[in-house]
């Protein structure tokens, strides 16, 4: 396994927290109130001047609801960056999105369902269409 610099896992980390913080609409001030830090700690993590401590990780990633290595691992490509740029630009998308996760797990299904299907209209079978038709109908109850 590849070993990292201190000054590479402070740009991942960055890079990860910036995300999540934009994803969750969310300003430097909110976390670092959330976390009862100064909001120039956070603000240090942003910069790559500074990392959190392990157990501060684990808070962040606590309050995200997300796994400690969402916040320390690279896992997005640069293809993935730029997309995540135009949804993250998106105001409208993020409420959907939000919305979507406030959902519960059926009704994700659901609409899970009927993108794909919608997204793959010419090639989807009459059954999917039918599935998707009868979600949005049983939603929309």
């Amino acid at each position: 396994m590849k070993q990292i610099t201190d000054d590479e896992q402070k740009r991942i980390f960055s890079k990860n927290l910036s995300y999540f913080l934009s994803l969750n609409g969310m300003q430097q001030k909110d976390l670092a109130n959330a976390l009862k830090v100064q909001p120039s700690t956070v603000t240090n993590w942003i910069k790559q001047t500074s990392m959190p401590q392990v157990s501060t990780i684990q808070k962040i990633a606590d309050y995200f609801k997300i796994g400690k290595s969402d916040l320390v691992d690279e896992k997005f490509d640069s293809a993935d960056t730029v997309l995540d740029a135009r949804i993250l630009s998106d105001t409208e998308t993020i409420e959907m999105i939000r919305k979507f996760y406030a959902l519960s797990v059926n009704d994700r299904a659901a609409i899970k369902l009927i993108i794909e299907s919608l997204y793959d209209k010419g090639k989807a079978e009459p059954n999917q269409l039918r599935n998707s038709k009868n979600a949005l109908i049983k939603l929309s109850k």
